[in-house]
């Protein structure tokens, strides 16, 4: 192969989309490294499993102060910084439980038939 300055730019094109391919690659392996989608998609119980044990421990972190008729009263908004960071603390915990629970419910319905409308029918 002769050293011609055509040919010179045809190995330097040929290397840019070469590395580019590569790149994009590399591009593309790093987004599903840090999707949780991703691992949830391949691991649906443990991560199921795990969020469910954080919402419990969120709960009985964050709940010690919430009164036993909590749920039949609606929560006072209070004038303190600290008691709406705890109010929303809570909303979110209610939140990712409620989502983990869909979820696993979604699960649990690949094994049980018709458990999904069941719990959507308790739930209310």
């Amino acid at each position: 192969m002769t050293n011609t300055p055509e040919s010179i730019e045809r190995e330097i094109a040929h290397a840019k989309q070469h590395l580019g391919r590569q790149l994009s690659a590399a591009e593309e392996k790093a987004r599903e490294v840090i999707d949780w989608r991703t691992h949830y998609r391949r691991n649906p119980v443990p991560l199921l499993a795990g969020a469910a044990a954080a919402g419990f421990v969120m709960s009985a972190v964050l709940g010690h102060g919430r009164s036993e008729d909590a749920d039949r009263q609606p929560l006072r908004a209070l004038s303190s910084p600290s008691s709406s960071v705890n109010s929303a603390m809570e909303k979110m915990v209610d939140a990712l439980v409620a989502a983990a629970s869909i979820k696993a419910a979604e699960y649990i319905e690949q094994w049980l038939p018709g458990f999904h409308q069941e719990f959507s029918r308790r739930q209310g």
